[in-house]
């Protein structure tokens, strides 16, 4: 499995923290639209991949899963998501990398 770093805020500069800059994808709820947080690719070197879904602490649905190749950092959006909890599940029949977000409050 690839390294997952765990936390991150929006706008923070990946170069601040020392982090290569591979491109990031932007993840929304496919249900109530809400911004979710972003997977950073930090690594696209790391040629494992990874399927994540967010579930959303808005409506209670989640976001589309998304395959993504690299190690990754996952953020959440700065006073807007939290990130609560990680976890995996099987999704027809793949792992799946779930994150848990919640509302900032």
């Amino acid at each position: 499995m690839s390294d997952v770093k765990l936390t991150g805020k929006i706008g923070e500069s990946k170069e601040s923290k020392g982090l290569k800059d591979g491109g990031l994808v932007s993840v929304t709820c496919s249900c109530c639209k809400e911004q979710l947080g972003e997977i950073w690719i930090v690594d696209s070197r790391n040629k494992t991949k990874e399927l994540y879904r967010f579930e959303c602490g808005f409506c209670g649905d989640h976001s589309f899963v998304q395959e993504i190749t690299g190690t990754v950092y996952i953020a959440a959006i700065e006073g807007h998501t939290t990130l609560q909890d990680f976890d995996c599940k099987e999704i027809n029949g793949k792992l799946v990398r779930i994150v848990y977000t919640g509302i900032y409050k």
